[in-house]
Parts: structure tokens; C-alpha cells; sequence
């Protein structure tokens, strides 16, 4: 922490060239207990002005408690299989204190998805929106699923409780040993992000995280690449963006016979699985691409 004082005013004035800063998990430049927030009131004694985006768990979103009332529950099974993060709430206890220091001081407030929300209610004079996640297709080799007799199914669980990766395992093992269908699963799982990517290539099918509104990112990077993707994808929540609708992804649900449903409705829609991974790729050029999800940003901004 000592460390961190001694730096201090460098940390502090090497932002004071800027007219605005955003944050993104999380909501501060410092490290050590003593001085964390306390840039927030100097940025904007410079005129800077903040901009919050939340993309994840952290402790301005807290997302875990907040969303237990809502039908996606991936805060419980991971409470329950993983190891909790230090932003989360339970382990954060200093939170509302933390989030005080913030409040009225944040001009915008932007969530990516409605479980992520939650970070409005701190700021309260700050103007908020809902923007997307930005993913940059270009970067992302167009790999697309194709028709087969056999197609490859995949899980890539960063953490296994936040993804559902015990539900997924015990759906799949079913559909295979007793419905008796016809494909090929892997998990790809403790592996870099480019390896990922690579080993995505041979991929038709990728699982994603379950018990989301809509899809993530690593939804999204998959549908990029051109491949079928089984998400959250609630009807109810196509409003939060205007595209929501169009979405390709089919839905998938903790609960076993939805999963089930949707795993086999994919398997046997192998006349048709070039055309969902044509339109995947499209979907996400369309909606996601990062120049246009950054110009959304210029516009709430500078407007």
C-alpha cells in the first residue's frame, strides 16, 4: 500500500490530458485500500468528464445478490462451483461504502446487459444507456459450421459455475448414452484466449453460458467466427436492444429438458446449419462490430 501512496500524484496527473476517461470493470486508476477512489474527485476537479460501462462482475455492478430475483440465476451456481472474486458483494463487504464514494460523481452510466444494470443505482445524476458489447469480427478468422453427418459440439467454460458447465455435461452425457444422437462433444477449458479461438475452428456447435437474458461475449466471438451458439436468448429481454430479435442464437436453459430440447433441435437441423452459421456472422458484423459500438459511444458522449 505504501507503494501505491508514494505514486500517487503520478498515477493521478498522468489522466489530467484527458477529457474523458471510461471505466470498465471497475471504477478507479489506484490500487491499496488508503487510496482507491480517491482519483474519482480529482478527475473531476480537472473537468474530466466519467463514463462507467459495466461488462461484468465487479464491485460497481454487483450483479451476483442483485439478480436473484430475476429467471437467470447464474449467480447461484456460481456461488456454488466456483471460487467467489473480490468485487463480489459477499466478500466485498465494504461495498456500500466503496459505491458512496462514486456516487453523483459519474457522468455516464452505461450497461451492456440487463444483468448488468445494477450499476445504474449508484449513479445517480449520471445519464445512462444501454450499449452493446463490442467485438472486433475482423480479428476473428470465418471458420463457419458445416454440414455433416456428425456434427462437433463444444463447451469453453472460463469458470464452470458461472457457465452452468455441470448441467451442460449432464445433458450432454444424456442426449449420448440414451437418446443415442449423433454427434461429437469436446470441452475446450484451461487454454489462452488465442488457443481457444484456434481450437473453436473445428467447432459446429459451441454451448455457452446458460441462464443469461442474452448473449455474451464469448457467445458472440463464436457466432463471429460463424458457428451455431446455444445461449441464453430470452424473448422478454429483446427490447434492451433494438436488434435483440434478429438474434440467431438459440436458446438454452439450466433447466435440463430446455437444454435437452435445444441441443437435439440443433443436431437435427443439420440441413440448415450453414444458413444459421452464415446469418451468425452476419448478426454480429450487423450489431456488434467495435467501430460501430464505438461510435455509439461518441454519440452518448459528445452529443
Amino acid at each position: 500500500h505504501l507503494k501505491h501512496n508514494v505514486i500517487l500524484p503520478y498515477r493521478i496527473q498522468q489522466f489530467y490530458s484527458y477529457d474523458l476517461i471510461n471505466f470498465v470493470l471497475g471504477i478507479t486508476v489506484l490500487l491499496g485500500k488508503f487510496v482507491r477512489y480517491s482519483d474519482i474527485r480529482r478527475f473531476k476537479a480537472n473537468n474530466i468528464l466519467l463514463s462507467y460501462y459495466g461488462v461484468g462482475c465487479d464491485e460497481i455492478s454487483l450483479i451476483r445478490i442483485r439478480n436473484d430475483a430475476r429467471k437467470f440465476k447464474f449467480c447461484n451456481s456460481c456461488m456454488e462451483k466456483d471460487e467467489i472474486g473480490k468485487s463480489c458483494e459477499i466478500r466485498n463487504l465494504m461495498w456500500r461504502e466503496k459505491a458512496h464514494k462514486v456516487a453523483g460523481l459519474v457522468d455516464f452510466s452505461i450497461s451492456s446487459a440487463p444483468c448488468y444494470d445494477y450499476c445504474h443505482m449508484f449513479f445517480s445524476n449520471s445519464k445512462t444507456a444501454h450499449i452493446q458489447f463490442p467485438v472486433n469480427v475482423r480479428a476473428i478468422p470465418y471458420s463457419p459450421a458445416r454440414a455433416k453427418t456428425k456434427l462437433l459440439i463444444a463447451h469453453a467454460p472460463t469458470r464452470r459455475g458461472f457457465k452452468g458447465t455441470d448441467i451442460i455435461l449432464k445433458v450432454v452425457k444424456k442426449i449420448l448414452d440414451i437418446k443415442k444422437a449423433s454427434f461429437d462433444f469436446i470441452l475446450i477449458e484451461g487454454v489462452s484466449h488465442s488457443e481457444y479461438l484456434e481450437k473453436l475452428k473445428s467447432v459446429d456447435v459451441l454451448i455457452d453460458q446458460l441462464d443469461v437474458p442474452i448473449p455474451g461475449m464469448a457467445a458472440l466471438e463464436a457466432m463471429a467466427m460463424g458457428k451455431v451458439v446455444i445461449t441464453g436468448n430470452i424473448p422478454e429481454y429483446y427490447n434492451y436492444l433494438p436488434f435483440l430479435k434478429e438474434s440467431p442464437a438459440v436458446h438454452g436453459s439450466s433447466v435440463e429438458d430446455d437444454l435437452e430440447r435445444a441441443i437435439l433441435s440443433v443436431a437435427g437441423s443439420k440441413n440448415i446449419i450453414e444458413e444459421i452459421a452464415e446469418k451468425s456472422r452476419q448478426f454480429v458484423m450487423d450489431n456488434h462490430d467495435h467501430i460501430k459500438v464505438a461510435s455509439l459511444f461518441e454519440n452518448l458522449w459528445f452529443s
